[in-house]
């Protein structure tokens, strides 16, 4: 019995890490932006601003408060 319910804890255990997300390069933190044409701003990993995905070499925040707003 103890080798059943150890079984089911250590399969338990590797089902949960198993299930975790693989990308943590993309950011959850986009605004939509109606400038010219609708673009998708969102912050990348380095804190610039990245517009339909392209790296403006910009911050985030600035480049948001300055095109955005």
């Amino acid at each position: 019995m103890k080798k059943l319910i150890l079984s089911i804890t250590v399969l338990a255990g590797i089902t949960f890490a198993a299930c975790s997300s693989d990308d943590d390069s993309v950011k959850s933190n986009c605004v939509q932006c109606d400038f010219e044409e609708a673009s998708e701003v969102c912050e990348g990993d380095n804190g610039n601003a990245y517009v339909n995905g392209v790296d403006t070499q910009q911050g985030f925040n600035e480049y948001v408060s300055t095109f955005c707003e």
